[in-house]
Formats: C-alpha cells, structure tokens, sequence
C-alpha cells in the first residue's frame, strides 16, 4: 500500500514485491520465485501479519518468528551475499495493540539477530509511532488503525533513509 514507494526512494530503483495479508512462510515459500531471479544493491524487508490477536491461534510466538526472518536471511544471503538487508521493525498499531508486547518482543529479537549477520540492519520506528501516552499515534494510520496514512509513511521514509542512504549510495554509484 506504500503508493510513493518508487518516489519516496528516489534515485534508487525499486522492485516493489509486497502482498497484503503476507506472513514470514509466504516470503520463504515465494523467495525463489520472486526474489532470486533479481539483481539488487539492497533488500528491505517488513513483515507484520504473523502475530495479529488472532482468534483460531493461529500466531506465532517471537521466537518462531525470529527464526523464520533468520531463515529468510540465510536464503536471501545464499542468493546475493553482499546486498545488504534492512529489517523495518514491526509497527505499533492501536488495531493489534493487544499483542504490542509480543510483537516488541519480535523486535527486539531482530534487532539481536542483525547484530549478528554482516549486512543485516534493524531499523528501528517505534519511538516514531508511539506518542506521549505510550500509545500509537491514531493520525499516522488510515481508519482501519492499522495500515498507514501518508503521514506515517513519511515518518517510515524518513527513518528508514537515514539507515539506507549511508550504506546503499556508494553500492549505486549516487
């Protein structure tokens, strides 16, 4: 839904491979398809959809969680060792506000396993999305409280520019 993508990241070249409602066994299952077959200076990964409050509980805790994005990092590396992987952390949204704790705990989980991968960043944007109260920021969301309005993905290029610039200008010769 990040309709600014291409703009928001110029001069990069993007190749957008997002679908709604993915989870981490989507992106393992279709990484053959829709990511090996690419020539990439950097890859951004953002995956919200695996604990969500569901009832039929079917979530995953944070550390099955983890270890699928260690896995995902594992195939992505085996395909382009050198592109460097930015993980966005996993937004706080009122609409999954019940399972925050969970899903910082997946946070914290990334940002412990970028720390031990050469070339994987955790880029983090709780602290752009929660408010004074603690709370997140209702504006920065569409009504559904849960997918992001233009102001939050602002915030989102924001942040994750200032991790992607200093690391991919020099890969595509900016």
């Amino acid at each position: 839904l990040w309709k600014t993508l291409e703009e928001d990241m110029s001069p990069y070249s993007v190749i957008q491979r997002g679908f709604g409602g993915s989870k981490m066994p989507d992106l393992l299952k279709y990484a053959d398809r829709y990511i090996k077959k690419h020539e990439f200076a950097a890859m951004v990964v953002f995956v919200a959809n695996d604990i969500s409050g569901a009832e039929d509980g079917s979530d995953r805790t944070p550390q099955e969680l983890v270890g699928l994005f260690e896995e995902f990092i594992l195939k992505v590396k085996s395909y382009h060792a050198e592109a460097p992987i930015f993980l966005m952390a996993i937004t706080p949204t009122n609409s999954r506000w019940k399972v925050w704790d969970q899903t910082r705990a997946v946070n914290l989980g990334l940002a412990k396993l970028a720390d031990t991968y050469d070339g994987v960043i955790f880029v983090p944007t709780e602290d752009l999305f929660l408010g004074a109260d603690g709370r997140p920021i209702a504006h920065l969301f569409v009504a559904d409280q849960l997918h992001l309005a233009p102001a939050g993905y602002a915030l989102w290029t924001e942040r994750l520019r200032s991790y992607l610039d200093p690391v991919v200008q020099h890969l595509v010769g900016e």
